[in-house]
């Protein structure tokens, strides 16, 4: 992930920079102020496409499946355990 079209729209670093190159550079190349951050608007963070290994500034190059999140509901209520079962 260290190559030129991370930040740039070409292989060779030559074209403009993309969505994430402009993001990184306005934050003063500070990654940890832009990782949370969705530069081209795929609706993943730049620091998930960056460990999924696809790009953050290309919207069409994004990871293909949703991470499963396990959830433990917490219940709220004034009776006793032994009321809710």
């Amino acid at each position: 992930m260290d190559a030129c079209n991370l930040c740039h729209n070409s292989p060779d670093g030559r074209d403009a920079r993309n969505s994430y190159g402009l993001s990184y550079a306005s934050s003063g190349n500070d990654f940890a102020a832009i990782e949370n951050t969705d530069s081209d608007g795929d609706g993943w963070t730049n620091l998930q496409e960056i460990k999924s290994l696809t790009f953050p500034g290309d919207a069409n190059d994004h990871p293909t499946t949703i991470p499963q999140m396990r959830v433990n509901p917490i219940i709220v209520t004034d009776k006793p355990h032994e009321e809710r079962i």
